[in-house]
């Protein structure tokens, strides 16, 4: 099946022209998943800044890009991660760089990141059309994901860098100390 380009063309279209909002129009849902795609660096960066020492490479460019181009940017970084031994060993604050300590394990950081999760449901109305129309709302979403690429594509984007996220929390949990839950 071939998924025809003006489609994707047209939601990119609401999207540039209005950054904020333009695809609330389109679809809550794929509004919502588009709009938390360029947020996922940070938790990703919460989990990968604190290991990313004597990597091959450096760690920084490949998350924020992550933010701009999802998966297609951190996944050159992530095929090159090598389990390091002090993985196995509890870090302290003093162990990692002055950003990783100071912003990335800052507690206000990291609830304002959730608080602006929320913020994101209600703009991007999924949050509304969750409790009002759910049923329309998804039936919405995979009409879209079956007539227009960029549905696809970043749905899987958002698919795969929970599943490296998730392939992160075993090493973080050791660094911090902490016993899987």
């Amino acid at each position: 099946m071939t998924i025809p380009a003006e489609n994707s063309e047209q939601i990119l279209n609401a999207f540039f022209s209005d950054p904020n909002y333009g695809l609330n129009n389109i679809n809550n849902l794929f509004s919502f998943i588009w709009q938390i795609l360029g947020l996922y660096a940070l938790p990703l960066a919460c989990l990968i800044m604190p290991g990313a020492r004597n990597q091959k490479l450096p760690a920084t460019p490949f998350v924020i890009g992550t933010a701009f181009g999802g998966y297609g940017i951190l996944g050159i970084y992530a095929s090159t991660l090598k389990k390091q031994q002090e993985e196995d060993v509890p870090m302290t604050k003093s162990d990692l760089g002055w950003f990783t300590a100071n912003v990335l394990e800052n507690k206000l950081v990291n609830a304002g990141a959730f608080a602006f999760l929320f913020y994101l449901s209600y703009t991007t109305g999924f949050a509304n059309a969750l409790t009002t129309q759910p049923e329309e709302m998804i039936q919405g979403y995979m009409d879209l994901f079956q007539s227009a690429a960029i549905v696809a594509a970043s749905s899987f984007d958002l698919f795969i860098l929970s599943t490296v996220a998730a392939s992160l929390i075993p090493g973080d949990l050791k660094r911090r100390d902490r016993k899987s839950v």
